[in-house]
């Protein structure tokens, strides 16, 4: 059947954007002339906040559409009484405070100018989207490498981006060459202002706009000038006021002095800055001498009026290709400066040919983006569909697709489209963008959609080139993947148009796999394909690929590929975080493993619906002992793909159950498969069960043992210190979480050349760096999680919280977990009468447990060696905190030192020492102003240390050291 869907219209009126910038100083160079120019170019109807960090008196007027706060306005207008007395902590308490401001708002998102480090961790803190906006070449944004995790950076010009990546920096990173406002004067209103400022027609008028300050280097503009004079007259304007504080004075009083000793008092003139556009307009010669520059306005507005620009080969002012910019080197002299002054002067206007460009419209785009939890939802962007091929096409793929997930068709065309095919379903629905041909429009009503709709994945299907180079450009900013066919680049190779659009909006391919957030980058989801009858089916998939996949596997090689298996007690539990990470990183890779579980599925069913075990499938994964079957009877036999070796190996399977062997009936396991590349066992005290499985014919490969803690404390102080020893003769390697771990193995007769350290990783793209701040209601909140045993010693950190309330009143020790000493603690805390202050609450899922980290101030690692002998390892959850950003108080223990440095990232205190540990957290309580550089220093550590991403490719390439190793 034939019909016709005319979608509704998508509604969003512009006055619904809120574009927010928050400056540290709105006068400067940087951002007022900036802001001035968006504000007179953005359309009236969209709503412009302006934030300014420092108390200057602002004399701008702006329209009604535009909201002007200060922070000492917010500070009039909040509950300061638990701020911080300290000037420079309040600063940031109040930030924080604007953060939390934006996010209840509703639009999170903004733009900074000029804030520092500390400040925008402040807003990252409160709940504010950043979008950081680098201006210059010298200011570029040197951020720890932790802070660097934002929606994207936008730098003012391409040399400015290169300086950021030649730093270091990881955000995403986006151009915008902002092309400013200019308005020719005429030749009546150029007279009349060459007679205002005193320059007759005749003479060379030379114009200089900014700020006086050391960097602007005016003096060796006063140099020029009297170069310039022996053979040209001519005039210098300089519209600028010193800046504040002793730097401006100073490049003040040199320059005036310069024109002191020169003689040219009557061929220097000082204007204030509003007379900037006039000079602009009416000179001959607009001079640029700054030692750097990334971006300036005044230099963009001369090129858009044609005016001859002298200034030197550095920074931004390599990006602007216009005929009439000369640039000079860094050796060029006075002289060299004049010749160039004199020969590109022509005395008279010439309008310039650059076509005009909305660049401003980039900001509102971006402005108006937020990150969003995405749902499962797909869009298919189209325009009128090309013929009835293209129509069927169409038709079919939403058919596909919508019987999967929730689908959207949205049409851009003016006239909608046609779509030949059965009714739609209840799972799909068509909407209509709107008259409009501007792609600008177009791009925001897209994204408004997207971001109301919580749309996941987007598809292009014959989309106006203009409307998908701007969306490519946007989209790094939402968790939106996009899959498209091959797109604007290929039409651009044939139409010159298209290309000067790309060129404008500063789409390009500099932006390397590293230098961006993979949640946000749109294009590891573009499947490249084309959109023909015979690909319908793969492209439905593409989509629901992309729909349904958490990230992109990074497949290895067929060739290179590992057949692993991990021998465990139990599978999953949930302390055992570090075990999933490794199994699902090796899966990502395209590596096949298996999960012997000798002890059995893990009993609480909860653990099994995870989202890394669920999204990977790691149950079909399990085998168990025979004895396990009873209770865990599902997986004992490996998954229907391997249901091959139970039929095809009848006679092979019962003799290994049920023939004589020294092997008792519980140990035999029906493995999935019998060569292994690699036999993983993740505790030491597994080893010996591997080794049987292997010398009956079970299972073939090298075994590797990994020492995680009480496998190599405890184990061998109730067993002996032989206990290993045969392991140490017939294993083939093993790996030790620690240094001390290490050399502990190697005290009981591991040889040397067998054993090194290989620690336990975290996926640190699920523990985002925040950078502790103080709270805003004064309360300290201390935080301890892990298992309730004596190692942990938490009962050590109970008794100090209690000295420390008598103290400091304000605090509150929450301690997360369970375990054996459970009741232990409860009791001690109710003796102490402790209970206002000290909360003991269960294991709870990921999402909460960082979030209530997040939420937290310290964390208390009191770890300890028990009397049995039974010692930690590095604490999982210790790391985990060090990477969301929380100060770290721990004890002096073997393991832990490899990654908390007394004073560098964290604090560390002797062991069972309630004393020692009271005043270490006394000490972080009464000096806030510590806490931000041990957790900036920690999560570098972590970073370097325990990132599971790179320590799971370490981990296969100690795979394949000793699979080319001869045994």
């Amino acid at each position: 059947m034939t019909h016709s869907i005319f979608g509704r219209d998508i509604e969003r009126k512009r006055s619904n954007i809120v574009v927010t910038f928050v400056v540290a100083r709105y006068a400067a160079d940087e951002v007022a002339p900036l802001l001035r120019d968006y504000l007179f170019r953005v359309a009236a109807d969209v709503r412009v906040r302006i934030v300014v960090i420092s108390h200057a008196y602002i004399s701008d007027k702006f329209s009604p559409s535009v909201e002007v706060l200060l922070l000492s306005d917010l500070e009039k207008t909040i509950d300061t009484s638990h701020a911080p007395v300290d000037a420079e902590m309040r600063e940031l308490f109040l930030i924080q405070e604007l953060g939390r401001m934006l996010d209840e708002s509703g639009y999170p998102r903004c733009f900074t100018l000029l804030l520092n480090a500390d400040q925008v961790r402040a807003l990252i803190l409160g709940g504010a989207q950043v979008i950081p906006v680098c201006v210059s070449g010298q200011e570029t944004f040197h951020f720890p490498a932790p802070i660097r995790q934002f929606p994207c950076v936008i730098a003012l010009s391409r040399q400015t981006k290169h300086n950021l990546i030649k730093h270091g920096h990881q955000s995403h990173i986006e151009v915008i060459e902002h092309i400013p406002s200019a308005h020719p004067p005429s030749k009546q209103s150029r007279f009349a202002l060459r007679s205002k400022f005193g320059t007759p027609e005749d003479v060379l008028l030379i114009a200089m706009t900014g700020s006086v300050r050391p960097q602007r280097d005016y003096p060796k503009a006063v140099h020029i000038l009297k170069e310039v004079l022996r053979q040209t007259p001519a005039h210098l304007v300089i519209s600028g006021v010193p800046t504040s504080g002793k730097l401006g004075e100073s490049a003040l009083s040199e320059t005036m002095q310069a024109i002191s000793e020169l003689g040219l008092e009557e061929y220097v003139t000082f204007l204030s800055p509003e007379h900037e556009e006039e000079l602009i307009g009416a000179c001959d010669i607009y001079l640029n001498t700054s030692r750097f520059e990334g971006w300036d306005m005044g230099i963009l507005k001369a090129i858009q009026l044609g005016i001859t620009v002298v200034a030197p080969a550095i920074g931004g002012h390599k990006d602007m290709p216009a005929t009439t910019l000369r640039l000079l080197p860094k050796w060029a002299t006075h002289e060299d400066w004049a010749n160039a002054i004199r020969s590109k002067s022509t005395g008279k206007y010439e309008e310039s040919h650059d076509a005009p460009f909305p660049s401003f419209r980039l900001w509102t785009l971006f402005g108006m983006t937020q990150w969003y939890e995405s749902e499962e939802r797909v869009v298919v962007l189209s325009s009128l569909p090309r013929g009835r091929d293209d129509s069927d096409f169409l038709d079919s793929l939403y058919q596909r697709v919508s019987r999967e997930c929730s689908v959207t068709l949205l049409i851009t065309h003016p006239q909608g489209a046609s779509i030949d095919g059965e009714t739609q379903s209840q799972n799909s629905s068509t909407h209509y963008i709107g008259e409009y041909s501007d792609p600008f429009e177009v791009a925001e009503r897209i994204v408004s959609y997207l971001v109301s709709s919580r749309i996941r994945v987007l598809y292009l299907h014959h989309v106006d080139p203009r409307v998908e180079i701007l969306l490519e450009k946007v989209l790094h900013t939402l968790p939106v993947r996009m899959v498209k066919p091959e797109g604007y680049k290929a039409i651009a190779k044939v139409d010159p148009r298209y290309r000067f659009f790309i060129d404008r909006v500063g789409v390009d391919s500099e932006n390397k796999e590293g230098n961006r957030p993979r949640t946000y980058d749109a294009r590891e989801y573009s499947f490249g394909y084309r959109t023909q009858d015979d690909e319908l089916e793969p492209l439905a998939l593409a989509l629901i690929h992309a729909l349904k996949e958490d990230s992109v596997q990074t497949m290895v090689p067929e060739e290179k590929k590992l057949k692993i298996l991990f021998v465990v007690w139990q599978f999953p539990t949930p302390s055992e975080v570090f075990l999933l990470n490794q199994v699902v990183g090796l899966v990502r890779e395209g590596h096949h493993v298996d999960i012997c579980a000798t002890g059995g599925v893990y009993p609480d069913s909860r653990a099994h619906q995870t989202p890394l075990v669920t999204a990977h499938r790691l149950m079909d994964r399990v085998v168990v002992p025979v004895e396990q079957v009873s209770q865990t009877w599902t997986f004992a036999i490996p998954s229907l793909k391997h249901l091959r070796f139970l039929f095809g190996n009848i006679r092979r399977l019962y003799g290994r159950y049920h023939t004589l062997s020294p092997l008792r009936r519980s140990d035999k396991i029906p493995f999935a498969s019998r060569n292994y590349d690699i036999i993983h066992c993740q505790f030491g005290t597994l080893t010996d069960a591997a080794m049987k499985y292997r010398a009956q014919g079970f299972i073939k490969g090298p075994i590797v043992t990994t020492f995680q803690g009480k496998d190599i404390s405890e184990y061998v102080v109730e067993k002996g210190r032989d206990v290993y020893r045969k392991a140490f003769q017939e294993s083939d390697y093993f790996l030790t979480v620690s240094e001390a771990f290490r050399e502990r193995a190697i005290s009981l007769g591991c040889p040397k050349s067998k054993v090194e350290v290989h620690r336990s990783g975290i996926d640190l793209s699920l523990f985002p760096y925040l950078s502790p701040m103080y709270p805003h209601d004064g309360v300290i909140h201390f935080v301890t999680t892990g298992r309730f045993v004596e190692k942990k010693g938490i009962i050590y950190a109970i008794h100090a919280i209690h000295e420390l309330s008598r103290m400091v009143p304000n605090i509150h020790y929450t301690i997360i977990g369970s375990g054996p000493l459970g009741e232990d603690f409860l009791s001690l805390i109710s003796s102490l009468e402790a209970e206002e202050y000290i909360t003991i609450v269960d294991w709870m899922p990921h999402e909460r447990m960082v979030a209530f980290l997040r939420a937290t101030h310290i964390f208390i690692a009191p770890c300890v060696i028990s009397e049995s002998g039974d010692s930690d390892g590095i604490p999982n959850t210790m790391v985990e905190a060090m990477a969301l950003g929380l100060p770290i108080v721990t004890t002096r223990h073997a393991s832990i030192q490899d990654m908390v440095e007394d004073g560098v990232t964290g604090v560390v205190v002797p062991q069972r020492d309630v004393e020692a540990l009271r005043d270490a957290l006394e000490e972080l309580v009464l000096h806030p102003t510590r806490w931000e550089p041990l957790a900036r220093r920690a999560r570098e550590r972590v970073e370097l240390l325990a990132d599971s991403e790179k320590q799971n490719t370490r981990l296969v390439d100690i795979y394949q050291r000793i699979l080319s190793t001869p045994r």
